[in-house]
């Protein structure tokens, strides 16, 4: 069975956990944080039609520098996991490699990174894998290219490259038990007939 991320609750002990249940009842802030959330970067590299994100988009990243100074500030106060989100796609920050060593040289745990899987690049797979991320998401949405390009306003070749990345990754994995691959689909008036191509996609994938 694959271990899909746990907004960090997997990485810290019983009495850790414990001390996070009593501070809420008590309604007084608990020790830590143990679970990062880092929205990296505003950047995306597709155009998906129905983004909640696409309005306020920006060309914006966190920096390296300053992702860095957070794990350096909060990583001795007993931080355990990073889950990777944003406006935009994690993966197509500028320095995505090197943040991921940052978070991997402090002995921290990557929970969670949601992505369209465009910048799931070699580098970037085998640092996931080494890392032995629990989770990864990929917003494939559709089953064909066709129904991709009209979905995320790219040309249709990217489908394609996104599906070679995600079947490099798992080759990348081969038998370890993370990181837990989800792919996930978008239904609309268009697409809902391929529920059952989406399906068989994923099994394949």
């Amino acid at each position: 069975m694959r271990t899909r991320g746990s907004h960090g609750w997997r990485e810290i002990d019983a009495d850790a956990k414990r001390t996070i249940i009593d501070s809420i009842v008590r309604g007084t802030a608990p020790r830590g944080p143990f679970h990062l959330e880092i929205d990296l970067s505003d950047r995306c590299n597709v155009d998906c039609y129905f983004c909640n994100a696409m309005d306020v988009r920006t060309k914006e990243q966190v920096p390296l520098a300053r992702v860095v100074e957070i794990l350096d500030e909060i990583a001795p106060k007993g931080l355990r996991s990073v889950r990777f989100a944003g406006g935009g796609d994690p993966l197509f920050h500028r320095e995505i490699e090197n943040v991921l060593d940052a978070v991997h040289e402090k002995g921290l745990v990557i929970d969670n990174v949601t992505t369209n899987g465009l910048g799931l690049t070699p580098g970037v797979a085998q640092r996931l894998v080494a890392g032995q991320a629990r989770e990864i998401v990929i917003s494939l949405n559709t089953s064909d290219a066709p129904d991709y390009a009209r979905m995320m306003q790219v040309k249709p070749a990217v489908f394609d490259k996104v599906v070679a990345n995600v079947e490099r990754l798992v080759a990348i994995r081969g038998e370890a038990p993370r990181p837990c691959l989800v792919i996930q689909f978008l239904l609309d008036r268009t697409s809902y007939p391929k529920m059952r191509e989406m399906y068989e996609l994923a099994r394949q994938l």
